[in-house]
């Protein structure tokens, strides 16, 4: 990886950097005027060559370390990827201080408290935490039946928005299902309350933590829990500072290794369970029943493309307008349109629902279950879809018509699909993506997550990949 340390450049930041990157790289490369800085990394014993010193030097360049204004621009130019930390919002992280000691005590007193109601002489087999998003549960999923099958009976700890999709495919692998809202977990002392007081009232054999990312409800809720082991994996720091996870590490039995290496997530689930389960070829797959039901109930036009226009975060959101340049494209193909997102998405599929002409296009945003979606994938020609849990959806049902829009992040462990785990999927990325995917991974797995705007990629782009596809 080539990378060129700009002049604002942090030595603590690039040292912090580099040894989260030292199992990834045997030889990075640098050019930089600061030879002290050089001077620190090579004290590290870390493999170093320096590029020429030209001025241009950074042009040839994966990366520009903490860049001036000037280094700045010229890498937006030059369309370059470059890393500026955040700076630090203190009056923010002091709060996060302050709820972070509030909640220990409370619950340290809630602990104490809640022991009354706690089974004495009983305890149950297997707990497992699962409190991230629904497309991590999608990419997990598939490990609940063959632990059912070894272990006997689980509480799954997990994300109530996820709650439709446990009870429709995966209810009759798990004992106890305990949803979480996660806001309210963080925010509410009375909800809380109530969730420990669940928590409480058993005791486990094991626990298991298998969040990669672990963050700070997974961590406050396996410290409370009654368990003789706990587990988890080394993980990284996504979610949490390197002090926290010191801390929350010290309440488990056992840590289990992590490879370092950026991994695509069903396998990095599969690292883990590896651990607890003699199968080690445990399929990525959602068998749906009756999928042809939504046909009915909704009135889809067969045949149809969907259009999914939802997702967790704004940044992750395509354009209203690429979206009906496309689906008006599609629509001279000879198909209808169904547009699929949350209600929070209601208005803006209204607006390029009016805007698709040529074929009848249908706004079922809000409208829909998860699993309901999952048959309206199935049922559909084509999918075009932001980086989101429809994706992950689409990919367990076997879909293989599915296009995504992404600006990259954390690339290659949510995104592209590998080719193991079936079906084509077609990745449409920012264009520094597409210019060093490589160096894009490390970045986004590494430093930060993208701030790429999603809109530098333009409707040809998507169109163009729909043209060949169809050719083909």
């Amino acid at each position: 990886m080539h990378i060129y340390l700009g002049k604002n450049t942090d030595k603590k930041l690039l040292l912090d950097f580099l040894f989260s990157l030292q199992y990834l790289q045997k030889e990075l490369l640098f050019s930089s005027k600061n030879q002290d800085i050089l001077d620190v990394i090579v004290k590290k014993n870390l493999a170093i060559k320096t590029l020429s010193q030209e001025e241009n030097a950074f042009l040839h360049c994966d990366l520009i370390f903490m860049p001036d204004e000037t280094e700045k621009s010229l890498a937006k130019n030059q369309e370059i990827l470059y890393y500026i930390p955040q700076k630090p919002q203190i009056a923010k992280s002091f709060l996060k201080i302050i709820r972070f000691f509030f909640y220990e005590i409370f619950d340290f007193l809630s602990r104490i408290l809640l022991q009354i109601f706690q089974k004495k002489g009983e305890k149950k087999g297997l707990v497992i935490i699962k409190t991230d998003a629904i497309g991590d549960y999608i990419l997990f999923r598939n490990f609940l039946k063959p632990l059912n099958e070894k272990y006997g009976k689980i509480t799954l700890i997990g994300n109530i928005a996820y709650q439709e999709l446990f009870n429709t495919f995966d209810k009759d692998y798990v004992d106890t299902f305990i949803p979480i809202n996660r806001k309210q977990f963080l925010k509410n002392p009375f909800y809380r309350l109530k969730i420990l007081f669940l928590l409480k009232k058993n005791r486990f054999t094991t626990l298991l933590n298998p969040l990669f990312s672990r963050d700070l409800i997974s961590e406050q809720i396996a410290h409370f829990i009654t368990a003789e082991n706990k587990i988890t994996s080394t993980g990284n720091t996504s979610n949490l500072s390197l002090k926290f996870k010191k801390y929350f590490d010290k309440f488990y039995t056992q840590i289990l290794p992590s490879s370092p290496q950026i991994t695509f997530e069903f396998h990095r689930n599969q690292e883990f369970f590896n651990t607890f389960l003699n199968d080690k070829n445990i399929p990525f797959l959602l068998e749906l029943k009756n999928p042809d039901v939504v046909l009915q109930k909704f009135q889809l036009p067969k045949p149809y493309a969907v259009l999914f226009i939802g997702a967790s975060n704004p940044y992750r959101k395509w354009s209203a307008n690429s979206f009906i340049k496309v689906g008006n494209f599609l629509a001279k193909q000879g198909l209808n349109i169904v547009i699929c997102g949350g209600k929070e998405d209601r208005d803006t599929g209204e607006y390029i629902q009016k805007n698709i002409s040529h074929q009848t296009s249908i706004n079922l945003c809000g409208a829909t279950s998860l699993s309901e979606v999952a048959k309206i994938v199935y049922n559909g020609n084509q999918l075009l879809s932001n980086e989101t849990s429809c994706v992950h959806i689409a990919k367990a049902i076997r879909h293989d018509k599915i296009f995504v829009v992404s600006n990259g992040n954390h690339f290659h462990r949510f995104t592209p699909y590998p080719k193991d785990l079936g079906g084509e999927y077609y990745g449409i990325y920012h264009p520094i993506v597409r210019k060093n995917p490589s160096a894009y991974a490390i970045f986004s797995n590494f430093l930060q997550e993208s701030r790429l705007d999603i809109n530098a990629i333009k409707a040809q782009d998507v169109i163009s990949i729909l043209k060949n596809h169809l050719k083909g």
